[in-house]
């Protein structure tokens, strides 16, 4: 076949007077290099210099391997070359161009063994010690590449190749400075080149200068408006922003341009599911695995969707095969774990978590999730460990602050408890769990005024949480103001009705407004839905004594199940009924950044 090779040869006596010019070529008549000669015959024969042209395809005027000498002796006028021919005729320019045959096919390290025999016959030759340098890239072994480019810009220091592969190789390194340094260069050398502001601008980000950044992907896309990467890095400065409307509008445009990218309708996915927008998530993730069933990352960010909108099977599932595919994704292995958790199955949740944390020792989220999990189990000295350590990382998570409270509330160390919140309060003052554990926290120390604002608080922010109505129904009883807290009850159940917390709570704000009918009702409903509910079987005998229905309250109740240790009978029934456990946390988007880095600095110069 003929091979890659340079320009035709073409002999002396041709050039200066002949008018007959045939030429050899091994490649067949459907090849590219065959239709590209015959382009060249019907400009000649257009152009009427006085050249005939005549094209030979398939070795039919002369075989393959026997064309240079023909040209040599004077018997052929052009001939194209294999890479054999030209490695025999010019050595280094044989092992060039096979060492870029193999960087083509993916062997950087065949490639990088042809380029440096290359090299070593001619050390000064800017394209192989470039070509080479490239290769390392590949590779990944950017020091090595960088020390190529290097050498290409000694040999010629306006290079704009050599430029802006060294600044991909010093942006991959996380050496944003230099990164921007050679990117300006290349950008007054060729000022319309998209590509150069593209990732000059993935180099601002880096840096944090999110408004150059912006700039130069705004002019990325001016000098190309095809250029979908300037878009979803746009996108991805907005979700950064928490701006999801126009982060999802600019992925949609990406979208547009590049159909069969994954990785947009992975963005744009993330964008939708931190709105709330769980279906048109799960949508987007699974367009996204339709282009791509080996995307760990859509996979996982799909469960996590899933688990969002409460269907947990179906984000374990996205879950596991996320990890089938990536068995070293830790945020993969912190969703899973947070899902376990909030099924309940807290020692798989844990297990999950220290996966995480292995793979991960910076998660936070992770960190903070464990510590949840073991607080569930009752061991409050690791959770306090695992949620310090999160804080340490990361001061600024306001969900660690909060979970750092829980804990303390637990301990009765109600001050510190209260100083957590007022933290995770001032970091994110939208996280509605933080006030209502707050008020927990002033109703333990009597602070009702300062409880029933913080209550409130949380249900403008979480105006559909059955929980924060039955705990501020709770301390408006304490106040002695039976009226609220039966409405906050009412609420409560109306939102959840087989809430028995709130029923058994109702029952006692009933007690106490002397509706016994009511407050036996109430009793009996929570019993229904809980008979190993606390004291409530007993509570209710003292509601039908205070009925002075006598009969019924020294009746037997119903046969209790196995385990179930009644309280001593006609008990006060003034107890405090709360909610002890919460369910497991999901602070933080685990997958934020995935395809964000993803999309770092373009290879393709």
């Amino acid at each position: 076949a003929s091979a890659a090779c340079a320009a035709p040869f073409i002999t002396a006596a041709v050039a200066q007077s002949a008018t007959t010019i045939r030429v050899s070529t091994a490649a067949p008549p459907s090849d590219f290099l065959n239709r590209a000669l015959e382009r060249m015959k019907a400009d000649l024969e257009a152009a009427n210099v006085g050249i005939q042209f005549s094209v030979h395809p398939a070795s039919t005027l002369f075989r393959q391997g026997t064309e240079v000498p023909a040209l040599q002796r004077g018997n052929l006028e052009m001939c194209s070359m294999t890479t054999f021919e030209v490695a025999q005729q010019i050595p280094e320019l044989g092992y060039f161009n096979r060492g870029q045959v193999w960087r083509e096919k993916g062997s950087a390290d065949r490639a990088i063994q042809n380029f440096d025999l290359a090299i070593r016959l001619n050390p000064n030759d800017p394209s192989a010690i470039y070509a080479r340098g490239r290769a390392f890239l590949d590779k990944r072994d950017f020091a090595k590449g960088i020390a190529d480019f290097d050498k290409v810009l000694a040999l010629q220091p306006d290079h704009a190749g050599a430029l802006y592969d060294r600044a991909l190789a010093y942006g991959a390194s996380r050496d944003a400075a230099r990164a921007i340094a050679d990117l300006d260069q290349v950008i007054k050398l060729e000022p319309k080149n998209a590509r150069a502001f593209y990732n000059r601008g993935v180099a601002y980000e880096q840096k944090g200068e999110i408004e150059r950044a912006l700039a130069d992907w705004n002019q990325a896309f001016q000098l190309d408006s095809k250029f979908a990467p300037a878009l979803v890095q746009r996108g991805i400065s907005f979700y950064e922003k928490r701006d999801y409307d126009k982060a999802i509008a600019e992925f949609g445009q990406a979208i547009g341009l590049t159909p069969n990218s994954d990785d947009a309708y992975v963005m744009r996915g993330l964008a939708s599911r931190d709105k709330g927008d769980y279906d048109r998530a799960i949508a987007d993730f699974t367009q996204a695995l339709k282009l791509d069933a080996r995307n760990a990352t859509a996979w996982a960010n799909r469960g996590v969707s899933y688990r969002n909108k409460g269907d947990l099977d179906h984000a374990l599932a996205d879950l596991d095969q996320a990890l089938k595919l990536d068995g070293k994704l830790a945020s993969a292995f912190a969703d899973r774990g947070a899902t376990h958790g909030l099924r309940g199955d807290i020692d798989r949740a844990i297990a999950d978590l220290d996966h995480a944390i292995k793979l991960d020792p910076k998660n936070a989220v992770a960190l903070n999730n464990r510590g949840l999990a073991w607080r569930q189990k009752g061991d409050a000295e690791r959770a306090l460990a695992d949620v310090t350590a999160a804080l340490k990382l990361n001061p600024t998570y306001a969900a660690a602050h909060a979970t750092r409270g829980d804990i303390l509330l637990e301990k009765r160390d109600f001050d510190g408890a209260i100083a957590a919140f007022d933290e995770a309060i001032k970091l994110a003052s939208a996280y509605a769990p933080a006030y209502n554990s707050r008020g927990l926290a002033y109703d333990a120390k009597r602070d009702y005024e300062r409880a029933i604002a913080d209550f409130t608080e949380s249900l403008k922010r979480d105006p559909r949480n059955a929980t924060v109505y039955n705990n501020r129904g709770f301390t408006f009883r304490s106040m002695g103001q039976h009226d609220k807290a039966i409405q906050d009850y009412d609420k409560a159940l109306s939102l959840n009705p087989n809430y028995a917390m709130a029923l058994y709570n109702r029952g006692i704000a009933y007690y106490d407004a002397r509706q016994y009918a009511r407050a036996s009702a109430d009793m009996n409903q929570a019993i229904k839905l809980n008979p190993n509910f606390g004291n409530v079987v007993n509570d209710r005998a003292s509601v039908l004594r205070e009925a002075r229905d006598y009969d019924r309250a020294l009746a037997p109740a119903a046969a209790p199940p196995a385990g179930f240790a009644p309280a001593a009978p006609l008990r006060p029934v003034y107890a405090s009924r709360r909610e002890g456990d919460r369910i497991m946390q999901d602070p933080a988007p685990a997958l934020r950044n995935e395809a964000a880095n993803a999309l770092a600095l373009q290879t393709d110069h």
